[in-house]
């Protein structure tokens, strides 16, 4: 039986297939998939479903591997309590976040994230500076 929908919900269906199409990678954004997402986006519609999360999902599903294809792999690794002790010792110590990346194997950014979740953000570069020369000026004069 076919599906009836108003112009708002023709505007919202639009956003959702925008939305899903936009979270797939890159190298997946073609046309063909665009229309496999959109056909399961109206099939879930069909049955009445107009749950935003739920109607992304429905379109998603056949990209559910998708962060695999083509050699792409999610990276994310879980902090241990070992790493996240190391990484507020670091923190504590002054160590910059290039540092404590080299030492906890992990990205600049990572580091930076999780400090900074932790409630311990690192100083910056520009502080830093400031503060040896506001040391060099006071030793000068």
């Amino acid at each position: 039986m076919p599906v009836v929908c108003s112009p708002e919900e023709l505007n919202f269906l639009h956003q959702v297939l925008d939305e899903a199409v936009n979270s797939l990678p890159v190298h997946l954004r073609t046309s063909v998939s665009k229309s496999k997402v959109a056909k399961r986006i109206l099939d879930c519609t069909a049955t009445g479903e107009r749950n935003r999360v739920a109607l992304r999902i429905a379109g998603l599903a056949d990209f559910q591997d998708a962060r695999k294809v083509g050699g792409m792999k999610s990276r994310s690794r879980v902090w241990t309590p070992e790493q996240l002790a190391r990484l507020k010792q670091l923190v504590g110590e002054g160590a910059s976040a290039a540092r404590a990346s080299v030492v906890l194997k992990r990205s600049i950014v990572s580091v930076r994230s999780k400090a900074a979740d932790l409630g311990m953000p690192f100083t910056t570069v520009r502080r830093i500076r400031a503060a040896r020369l506001a040391r060099e000026q006071l030793e000068l004069g």
